[in-house]
């Protein structure tokens, strides 16, 4: 499975393989925000369930996301 994050013009890719026993990885993208409103994206290439088709959950999930202001 692998989702990508994109900020700016910096994006990343993570990658990992499911036993299905629940667990995480974390991931973080360095990017600068060059204008007064930056998108920030999630992707999950071929994965996509829907809400009454329970036999398709497993996925992966984002969850517990920060954005962090650094100064230069």
């Amino acid at each position: 499975m692998t989702v990508q994050a994109f900020a700016g013009k910096a994006s990343t890719q993570v990658s990992f393989v499911s036993s299905g026993k629940g667990w995480y990885k974390t991931a973080s993208l360095k990017f600068r925000a060059d204008k007064t409103r930056t998108t920030i994206a999630f992707y999950n290439t071929f994965y996509h369930a829907k809400v009454h088709d329970f036999g398709h959950m497993c996925r992966p999930v984002i969850d517990d996301v920060s954005l962090v202001h650094v100064k230069k």
